[in-house]
């Protein structure tokens, strides 16, 4: 009965104290928001390049066919 009454104390410190501290939390919650700010830019940025990329290769094929007629 003891042990019993121990470990579900335990768990209730434990539980409480993860709870009651909002620094953590508030730091966690900061840190996985930097995390997803800088992989969602970086998606950004590669997307971007391949805009870009394919922007200029599709203005060389136009470039290409408009020659052919002229």
């Amino acid at each position: 009965m003891g042990a019993l009454k121990k470990l579900q104390l335990h768990k209730y410190i434990s539980f409480k104290s993860i709870l009651s501290d909002n620094k953590a939390q508030t730091t966690t919650e900061y840190i996985l928001f930097i995390i997803i700010l800088f992989a969602a830019s970086y998606g950004m940025i590669k997307l971007f390049i391949l805009l870009w990329k394919y922007r200029f290769i599709s203005l060389g094929y136009a470039r290409e066919i408009l020659n052919v007629f002229i």
